[in-house]
């Protein structure tokens, strides 16, 4: 069962890649999504409906921005996606001309639970605006079906991404889970930081402790490769 990378020309494709995203991030469990994109209820109705709103916005985000570039690894003997991801190819400095502004996730209603999840997503985000103030290529989104990891579809997506910075001289980013961090590192990135979320706050709400209880914090691992992955231990100076 040969895979087969290439990248997105075609919105149909999002068809597919949008619900094995959701899927692959709930094996295991990975709060991103629903933080983002919340489902309402434990129905399979709910689940769907907030499914369908990551593909509207994803679609959108990627058209409105030159630097998203979306690939799929299909299994050529079924024709079926299996993997996919989102690199961003930045050129020049993306938070150059960036004006200053506060995030919120407009998702939740007004109240406890939008400062939670804008909070709980804000401390990954945010960060970005400091880190990468140069050409760079940012993998944001890695994932793979279930039942068809370890074939190799992880190794495509990073060769293409690495060669890509290779062939334009220029760093990588990945702000990783503990899932793909040994992947990752396979590739030359090189664990730089490590990004706790901490969501305490005093004298909690019931709606803040119930997206505690719902959105276990898991640290997120800023990893950096250096042009041509050229690292070297103690005398690579960081880029920041």
């Amino acid at each position: 069962m040969p895979l087969q990378l290439a990248e997105v020309t075609s919105d149909s494709d999002f068809d597919h890649l949008i619900p094995l995203l959701w899927l692959s991030y709930e094996s295991p469990p990975i709060p991103f999504l629903p933080l983002l994109f919340p489902v309402n209820d434990e129905s399979p109705k709910a689940r769907e409906k907030a499914v369908q709103r990551t593909k509207e916005v994803m679609m959108h985000m990627h058209h409105a921005d030159p630097s998203s570039r979306w690939l799929k690894v299909t299994d050529t003997d079924s024709d079926t996606i299996v993997a996919g991801a989102r690199w961003h190819v930045h050129e020049a400095d993306p938070y150059s001309s960036a004006p200053e502004k506060s995030f919120v996730v407009t998702s939740w209603p007004e109240g406890d639970r939008r400062k939670f999840a804008t909070l709980n997503i804000g401390q990954v985000v945010l960060p970005r605006m400091k880190r990468y103030r140069r050409p760079h290529l940012n993998l944001q989104v890695c994932f793979t079906h279930p039942d068809h990891r370890r074939r190799g579809a992880g190794n495509l997506i990073m060769n293409w991404g690495v060669n890509k910075a290779d062939n334009l001289g220029v760093q990588s980013f990945i702000e990783a889970t503990e899932l793909g961090r040994h992947l990752y590192e396979k590739f030359e990135f090189v664990l730089v930081g490590i990004d706790t979320v901490d969501t305490n706050v005093p004298n909690p709400s019931e709606d803040w402790k119930d997206m505690e209880r719902r959105f276990k914090a898991n640290p997120w691992y800023c990893m950096w490769r250096p042009v041509k992955g050229n690292y070297k231990e103690g005398k690579t100076i960081l880029p920041w």
